[in-house]
C-alpha cells in the first residue's frame, strides 16, 4: 500500500497507529474524528498529507518526517498539542494547519529554515511564547497566524525578518 485514500479511516474510534513504511501519501480526511494521541512513527516515504487528514484526534505529539513535502490546509486541526516537530522537508505551513479550540500547551515552536511562507491562522489557538524561525519568512498578517500573541510577534518579525529566536514576555515579543 502506497496510498491511504481519502475518508478510509474516518469515525472509527482508533487510539494507535502505525502506517506501512511503503505509505507515500494519506488522502483528504483519511483519519478525521477518531482518538489518535501520538504521531511520532510516520514513515520516511510518506511525501503528502491530505487536507484535514488527522482534524479532530486527540493529538498531543506530532513529528513530521523530512521526507514530507506537502502537507494540505487543516491537516492537523483540532488537536491538542504539547510537542511539535516540523520536517525540513516543507517549503510552506498551509491555511491553519495547526488550528485549534481545544486546550493545549503548545508553547514552544520550531520553523525549519526551508520554511519560506505561513498561511493565515497555522497556530491559531495555541498559547505559543518561544518561535524560532528562519529569516525573511513571509508570514501572513492574520492576528493568530502564529498563535493566541500572534498579533505582536507579526509586527516585530515583519518590520526586521530575521532568523533567530523570539520570547513572549510580559505582553511583548522580543528577539533573543
Amino acid at each position: 500500500i502506497t496510498y491511504i485514500d481519502d475518508r478510509s479511516f474516518e469515525n472509527n474510534l482508533i487510539e494507535n497507529l502505525t502506517i506501512n513504511g511503503s505509505v507515500t501519501h494519506i488522502g483528504v480526511n483519511a483519519f478525521y474524528n477518531n482518538k489518535l494521541a501520538i504521531l511520532n512513527n510516520l514513515p520516511s516515504t510518506l511525501i503528502t498529507i491530505g487536507d484535514d487528514a488527522f482534524d479532530k484526534n486527540l493529538l498531543t505529539t506530532i513529528v513530521i518526517p523530512n521526507s514530507v513535502t506537502n502537507i494540505g490546509p487543516y491537516a492537523f486541526y483540532r488537536h491538542e498539542l504539547t510537542s511539535l516537530t516540523i520536517g525540513t522537508g516543507l517549503s510552506s505551513l498551509p491555511l491553519q494547519a495547526f488550528w485549534t479550540d481545544r486546550v493545549n500547551n503548545l508553547t514552544s515552536v520550531v520553523i525549519p529554515a526551508n520554511i519560506t511562507s505561513i498561511a493565515s491562522g497555522v497556530f491559531t489557538g495555541c498559547p505559543i511564547t518561544q518561535i524560532e524561525i528562519g529569516a525573511n519568512v513571509t508570514v501572513d498578517s492574520a492576528a493568530t497566524t502564529m498563535g493566541d500573541n500572534g498579533a505582536s510577534f507579526y509586527t516585530l518579525y515583519s518590520a526586521d525578518p530575521q532568523a533567530g529566536v523570539y520570547i513572549y514576555s510580559g505582553g511583548t515579543w522580543v528577539k533573543q
